[in-house]
């Protein structure tokens, strides 16, 4: 799958939240990047279909309309950032309404092999009678991914989906979601927070800035000391590893505090 975006626009009454985003996707992952209020998790929502942007969204040459809609939801995997807090669904229930769309009245044996064998690659079996409300942040977030993956996805967008992890959980979801990008050949687009994740395993960054597009580029060319300052308003000391990677080290506020 590729994806382009074509002038998206979207607005919360008359504020603009998004503006004019132009931007081609392939089959790798990444990251979208911004402060607070930049846009993230809006252009995740227009991606995912949850808020209707204007512009265009297009999808192997397709423009999206209502008739080749339900083609691309199939073909979609959306991640929120949290379950509701209270949820009464199993574990296994949870990710087998991943399949939801494929569904019939009655759940098949397939159904059932494809969720036990999404439920055994995250290596979350054990908690697969669970209730989604008694789960940690870290094992919630492995169900939201095992849900995302039983449906083979060749667009996989993901809202933030390391907040509330500790660092183990937060390295051990994104080298997940590497694996699904690589096994899938999938669009992945990921919100995050985190610039030194982000080099890590982005293969490209988008950097948002007041719903704007400020930068798109390989994480080495995007995350700069200047692009840093101007985009988060904080001085940072960056370097490249020998992998090529960026290193970011942020120093302080980039302006005295007016508070």
């Amino acid at each position: 799958m590729k994806l382009e975006l074509l002038k998206l626009s979207f607005h919360y009454g008359p504020i603009p939240a998004l503006r004019d985003i132009t931007l081609s996707l392939q089959p790798r992952i990444t990251a979208v990047l911004g402060p607070n209020g930049a846009g993230k998790s809006t252009l995740i929502k227009c991606m995912a279909g949850i808020l209707p942007p204007t512009g265009v969204i297009q999808y192997d040459g397709m423009p999206l309309t209502r008739a080749n809609r339900a083609q691309y939801i199939a073909a979609m995997s959306y991640l929120p950032q949290s379950l509701p807090a209270q949820s009464q669904l199993t574990v296994f229930e949870a990710v087998l309404l991943g399949l939801l769309g494929t569904l019939t009245w009655s759940v098949s044996a397939e159904d059932m092999d494809k969720v036990y064998a999404a439920l055994a690659h995250l290596s979350i079996q054990a908690i697969a009678e669970r209730k989604l409300g008694e789960l940690s942040g870290g094992q919630q977030q492995m169900v939201l991914i095992a849900q995302a993956m039983i449906k083979d996805p060749r667009l996989l967008l993901l809202d933030e989906p390391l907040n509330s992890l500790d660092i183990y959980h937060q390295f051990e979801v994104l080298k997940t979601i590497q694996r699904i990008t690589a096994n899938y050949d999938a669009v992945t687009v990921v919100a995050l927070h985190d610039l030194n994740l982000a080099a890590r395993y982005a293969d490209e960054v988008v950097m948002l800035h007041d719903g704007l597009l400020y930068a798109q580029g390989p994480p080495a060319a995007v995350l700069t000391a200047e692009t840093i300052r101007a985009v988060y308003r904080v001085d940072a000391e960056v370097r490249i590893d020998p992998r090529g990677i960026p290193v970011i080290n942020m120093l302080d506020i980039a302006e005295p505090c007016t508070v």
